[in-house]
């Protein structure tokens, strides 16, 4: 709340603003009681570590990279030289299938 009423948009402190605008949507109830209710959600949020998360995307991408370079190896691996060839109607079995 201290930093909402130190950062200002013009003239007016953005905490300011944000009670401004919540009562004129609805004058019959009080904005500090509604700003209040919708932060704690915010409140809540902020002990939540990004830690974890950020180090499942790590994992991820590197899991990406690892398949990517795999699929790459195989790829050379069964080039067969008839690349960006006519290759017809010739059709190849898998084994064991």
């Amino acid at each position: 709340m201290l930093q909402l009423s130190n950062f200002k948009l013009g003239r007016i402190s953005a905490l300011h603003f944000l009670c401004a605008q919540l009562s004129q949507a609805n004058c019959s109830r009080n904005a500090a009681e509604i700003l209040g209710c919708d932060l704690q959600a915010v409140a809540v949020a902020a002990d939540i570590s990004a830690q974890g998360p950020v180090q499942v995307v790590r994992d991820l991408e590197r899991d990406i990279a690892m398949i990517q370079a795999e699929c790459e190896e195989l790829a050379s691996a069964n080039d067969d030289g008839c690349m960006g060839k006519d290759v017809g109607t010739q059709t190849q079995s898998l084994p064991g299938i």
